[in-house]
């Protein structure tokens, strides 16, 4: 049993195959817990059964050939933020919020019993990659599942996971200064992320990746080469496909025998259909051969973004961390060494760095709020005076607030000190007419792709005709890195509307803010300086759920039975 009265730092890795939990145990190191299946990671598989339960995990995961297929779902990691994705389960629906917040409400369940107190707050991760409205559904999924924040109570926490890979890396393992390259191909997402770690420092120098390139790719290439080989031996691929059950079979079939090919040459698929067997021989270098267009796009991805560190500043790089459990594919650390020859290349616990550098990052969240609250009760309004300008009165808070944390003064310092510095993984910019005449319109840009975080940025532009009585602010996001940018290579994340007095003339001054915080969450405002209307708020689209969806969908997880 632990301590109740003791701050719970916890990080979740919300995974698009597999998900996993960790926490600061009493000496003060991050752990991954195991689920009540005794595992240490979880399938992130929901299952909704005819009776109303949910099933969430490995027996979702194995028995969903046993059920119809449409009442289970997996990936869905990669429908979050997506516009208007439902999963209807009979007449009732489900948004990819919802379903994420089910295998999260699975994981803190079980890490509930084992830690014998309730897991309410946690950071969990997502994607570098994601943008804002996926980012904001990440942490909306948190919410449903009964979670808080650490700094406000409706607003779970993020934090990207590469850079939580690097944290726990730079906190834990790190010997010296050093740039690295975090490789992170997971099960259903590939990010590449470069970082400069330092002591007292985590700060990412530029993000690339696919939200729609991992692990299960290269399954379902083999999938389809297995296929087309029992095809030649006979099988009738139309009622195969058709048959949804022995689908779903051969997949966790391919599943083990890609897994198998991490430690042996060769393998074999076996499988039966209408009373007909069915032999399939891999070898490594033939699933090595067909898998090849999916690697090559994920070192496409790193050279882009190594060009775009270049551009930085950043010429070379000391070493390449692996993470995600895909990199354990042989070919992933060989054709690494073979493009970037001589950067060390290393396993940063694939599985299982992203979470508890998530855990790391909770317990300082917790330790800085604590100081600030100690700061405040012993020097009122000048804690922020003492804070900056005073490290030995400080260093006396590190040692008054040790024994609650059971962890040494000098480790709090570390984890207080050390600043995480995250960089935008779009430009964003709101839609403007360019051309009068043939109301020609454009992005300007306001955020530039791979711009530090957080970051605010004003541009100022003016209205399109006399008397106008509203503006409309449409708001986007493109990969391009350029101040203007054509409206086929943005898309659109949101849209406000300015309220604007009687009156003014054309080309009336208007300013449009953007406030992107450390996890680059966006928020806006706009502001008609003359009348000092103004406008601001979150995105929200019809790519993320309402305040009012949110607290439905909470209710509606609070009164679901979890088998």
């Amino acid at each position: 049993m632990m301590n109740e009265n003791k701050p719970l730092a916890v990080g979740i890795d919300l995974g698009t195959t597999y998900s996993c939990i960790s926490y600061m145990d009493e000496y003060g190191k991050p752990v991954i817990l195991k689920n009540m299946d005794g595992d240490s990671i979880t399938p992130s598989v929901v299952q909704f059964t005819e009776e109303g339960e949910i099933v969430v995990g490995i027996i979702a995961k194995k028995e969903k050939a046993l059920y119809d297929p449409d009442r289970t779902v997996e990936f869905v990691k990669r429908s979050m933020g997506e516009e208007n994705w439902k999963h209807f389960v009979g007449e009732e629906e489900y948004t990819a919020e919802e379903i994420s917040s089910y295998i999260i409400k699975k994981i803190i369940t079980d890490a509930s019993i084992t830690l014998g107190r309730p897991v309410t707050q946690a950071i969990v991760t997502c994607p570098a990659y994601f943008g804002p409205n996926e980012k904001k559904a990440t942490s909306q999924a948190g919410h449903i599942a009964g979670l808080k924040g650490y700094l406000e109570d409706d607003i779970v926490n993020i934090i990207p996971e590469p850079t939580a890979a690097a944290f726990y890396y730079g906190l834990e393992k790190a010997k010296k200064d050093e740039v690295v390259m975090i490789y992170d191909l997971g099960g259903g997402t590939f990010d590449v992320t470069l970082l400069k770690i330092e002591s007292g420092s985590v700060k990412a120098i530029c993000v690339d990746g696919n939200k729609e390139l991992g692990g299960k790719d290269w399954n379902d290439v083999l999938t389809n080469y297995c296929l087309e080989t029992a095809k030649e031996q006979g099988l009738n691929l139309d009622e195969f496909y058709e048959d949804t059950t022995s689908l779903y079979e051969l997949q966790l079939k391919i599943e083990d025998a890609k897994k198998a090919l991490t430690s042996k040459n060769k393998t074999k698929v076996l499988f039966k259909f209408q009373e007909e067997s069915f032999r399939i021989e891999l070898t490594r270098d033939k699933f090595d051969e067909i898998t090849k267009v999916k690697l090559d796009a994920t070192i496409a991805l790193c050279d882009h973004m190594l060009s775009e560190s270049k551009a930085k500043g950043f010429e070379k790089f000391d070493r390449i961390l692996l993470v995600g459990g895909s990199t354990r594919m042989p070919q992933v650390k060989e054709i690494l060494e073979t493009k970037y020859t001589g950067i060390p290349i290393e396993f940063n616990e694939p599985d299982e760095a992203v979470a508890k550098g998530a855990a790391l990052f909770a317990q300082k969240l917790i330790i800085e709020k604590k100081i600030d609250d100690e700061l405040f009760k012993i020097y009122g309004d000048k804690k922020d005076e003492i804070k900056k300008n005073n490290p030995e009165k400080l260093k006396d808070v590190y040692e008054d607030i040790s024994p609650e944390f059971g962890i040494p003064a000098h480790t709090i310092e570390k984890l207080a000190n050390t600043e995480i510095v995250n960089v935008t993984n779009k430009s964003f910019g709101v839609v403007i007419v360019v051309d009068k005449a043939s109301m020609k319109k454009m992005l300007a840009t306001l955020v530039i792709n791979n711009s530090s975080l957080p970051r605010v940025e004003t541009g100022k532009f003016g209205t399109l005709k006399e008397n106008q009585s509203d503006l409309d602010l449409t708001i986007m996001e493109t990969v391009v890195t350029a101040k203007t940018v054509e409206l086929s290579d943005c898309k659109e994340i949101g849209k406000a509307i300015l309220n604007l007095p009687s009156g003014l003339p054309e080309g009336s001054p208007i300013e449009v803010t953007f406030h992107l915080d450390q996890a680059g969450m966006l928020k806006f405002s706009g502001v008609e300086p003359l009348s000092g209307n103004h406008v601001e708020g979150e995105i929200e689209t019809s790519s993320v759920m309402t305040k009012e969806e949110v607290e439905e969908a909470k209710k509606r997880s609070d009164s679901m039975t979890f088998a």
